[in-house]
């Protein structure tokens, strides 16, 4: 059986990081591959307590079920479309990036070929200065769930090397994958993988309790945003739109995500002056918040189809999504004005419009909808992973 070695750049219970560790059970349940078959690298940090709750993520993780795995420093390079960092951090991934070039060349390089790797798989195109070190007679998959944005420094870099150096490439929607579409490139769009058959339980049955313990009223409409705390995530936006409301509206609404840094201490000061809203913090059961939300939002500038959207849809919930004119909304018309709805991106009047149309619409669960995509996405997943 091909070894392969997946390579991630994060282990929390979010994003990509969620994403892969779906596939990764999905691929070791349906027995496409044996755990000694696979090898996990994930990040580790500079800072030794950063690194502590790096290793405390990892062994709480489905990670952590592959004896065979390794901490890397991982390089970085910040070409993705409406990610936007300091002149600090830029000096502090570049450090990174200089380390693992070091530590491949003493350490990591030994590891691989000790290891037998006939097959890689890179989690995140943020990867891709790892593709000057590694093998070009080695299947290399990469997974596209960021969007690219060609008017960054190194970006072309990075396509070209991308486009050279990978086997074939996977993208998660028509908009990461768009960047590439010109290259002469095998490039398959597949959805995340999504199961939300606990949510979907949870809030048929458990919906008081929880509510109980997250302190939210069981009784109003429950309005969710949820993901890491930061400017382009739109948390400034989602509390505009929480002022608006008071008790006779019927709302609450609720912040769950990590954060850190100065937006991420303006948000949590400014969630304490809004009496209907709540911030819970990053939740490891995140099927509980799924379980209690009555329409989950995203408040991005642009029109997203992250997981967040089909982890909602799939748990049964009605999803809010911002739009601009010019974007392509096909990918979701099955959907439109059933499950998901659209307003104008940042525009606090258009969200409350459709937050209360929505409202009118009802809640009701149809049973008929699928809990998820597993069976579908490890098939599709499989016959591009075994050689």
């Amino acid at each position: 059986m091909t070894k392969i070695a997946f390579i991630t750049q994060d282990v929390g219970v979010y994003g990509s990081s969620k994403s892969l560790q779906l596939m990764l059970k999905g691929l070791i349940d349906k027995k496409y591959f044996k755990e000694e078959d696979i090898v996990i690298i994930y990040p580790r940090a500079l800072k030794i307590n950063s690194n502590y709750e790096l290793k405390k993520k990892f062994y709480n993780s489905y990670f952590s079920k592959f004896n065979n795995s390794k901490s890397w420093i991982m390089p970085f390079s910040n070409i993705i479309s409406n990610i936007n960092i300091g002149s600090t951090e830029k000096i502090k991934r570049l450090i990174r990036n200089l380390l693992f070039y070091i530590f491949w060349m003493i350490k990591y390089k030994k590891q691989f070929k000790k290891a037998n790797i006939e097959q890689i798989y890179l989690n995140s195109i943020t990867l891709w200065p790892m593709l000057f070190v590694l093998s070009k007679h080695i299947k290399i998959i990469m997974h596209i769930r960021e969007i690219l944005d060609l008017n960054k420094p190194f970006s072309e870099i990075a396509k070209s090397t991308i486009i050279n150096k990978c086997s074939e490439l996977i993208a998660i929607d028509k908009k990461t994958a768009f960047p590439f579409l010109d290259c002469n490139k095998k490039i398959t769009i597949i959805r995340n993988p999504f199961e939300m058959k606990i949510a979907r339980g949870l809030k048929e049955e458990k919906y008081m309790i929880i509510c109980k313990k997250y302190g939210v009223n069981p009784d109003k409409i429950h309005v969710s945003l949820i993901g890491s705390i930061q400017a382009v995530k739109g948390q400034k936006f989602f509390c505009d739109i929480a002022k608006k409301f008071d008790n006779s509206d019927n709302f609450e609404f609720i912040i769950a995500g990590k954060g850190e840094g100065t937006y991420y201490r303006d948000i949590v000061n400014e969630v304490g002056k809004i009496n209907n809203l709540h911030y819970v913090g990053e939740i490891e059961n995140i099927e509980e918040i799924y379980a209690i939300t009555h329409i989950n939002i995203r408040c991005d500038n642009f029109f997203p189809l992250g997981r967040t959207v089909w982890e909602a849809y799939y748990s049964g919930c009605k999803v809010l999504l911002p739009y601009n004119i010019n974007d392509d909304v096909s990918e979701i018309k099955d959907y439109l004005n059933k499950e998901i709805f659209l307003y104008n991106s940042r525009d606090v009047d258009s969200a409350i419009l459709k937050l209360k149309e929505i409202k009118n619409c009802g809640f009701s669960i149809d049973n008929n909808l699928p809990t998820g995509n597993i069976e579908t996405y490890i098939k599709e997943i499989s016959d591009i992973l075994r050689i």
